[in-house]
């Protein structure tokens, strides 16, 4: 079991790293040019920008192929559906705490290029900044890796359901959650419920994400535990 989850996650490893490192380099050349423009144009144009709001877009696109690409592959070389389920874990959990690094080593360089040529114009804010009250950078630097990881079990967790159900029956599945949002009340609850989650509640508890994470991995493992490696949405 052991060395099949070690192999599992060298080969998620290499089927996904030229994917984030591609990301980052694009958005790195888009800051970039944003950069360049906000100079040229100097005070006639300004740029505010969030670092994570394109991380997170990248990583519930990233997730919902992640399944699809790599699943029918390992079980159908050897793999069991037990080992994957931890592989896929355990690489959520270190793919959340590799983008959470990422995130702020680029926040970080486009900082230093802004003090450096003194581009006035240009304000590029990490998450660390994006609250209004104090918090410590260890902090922001756990809630981001929380919220990566449970946009990409969350996304995983969709893409299962059709890929276990097909289009139709898996969007039927899924549909009574998204008519929840058509309900104020039900809304309203959800918002309460969202402050456990989010960092500058006192309500906040980091223990709440591991409980989603592992309701999320109970569903995907119910889901995949008979499933077949072919794929029921084509």
């Amino acid at each position: 079991m052991l060395k099949q989850v070690r192999l599992n996650l060298f080969y998620l490893y290499k089927t996904s790293i030229r994917s984030i490192l591609l990301f980052w380099f694009i958005y790195l050349l888009f800051i970039g040019a944003l950069l360049v423009l906000t100079t040229i144009i100097g005070g006639g144009m300004q740029f505010i920008g969030v670092n994570v709001i394109p991380s997170f877009i990248f990583t519930i696109i990233f997730s919902i192929f992640f399944f699809k690409d790599t699943f029918p592959f390992l079980i159908k070389y050897g793999t069991n559906r037990h080992s994957y389920l931890i592989s896929l874990v355990i690489f959520t959990l270190l793919y959340a705490v590799g983008m959470t690094i990422l995130s702020h080593l680029v926040t970080n360089i486009i900082a230093q290029v802004v003090k450096l040529f003194q581009i006035e114009n240009f304000i590029f804010l990490g998450m660390d900044e994006s609250f209004e009250i104090p918090v410590t950078i260890m902090e922001v630097f756990i809630f981001e890796a929380l919220l990566y990881a449970l946009l990409f079990l969350l996304c995983s967790c969709i893409t299962v359901v059709f890929f276990r159900f097909g289009y139709l029956l898996g969007a039927i599945c899924i549909a009574p959650f998204i008519a929840m949002f058509f309900f104020p009340e039900v809304v309203e609850k959800l918002v309460g419920l969202g402050k456990l989650l989010a960092l500058g509640y006192e309500e906040y508890h980091i223990g709440v994400y591991f409980i989603l994470y592992a309701i999320f991995s109970l569903i995907i493992w119910l889901l995949i535990r008979n499933a077949s490696i072919l794929d029921q949405t084509k």
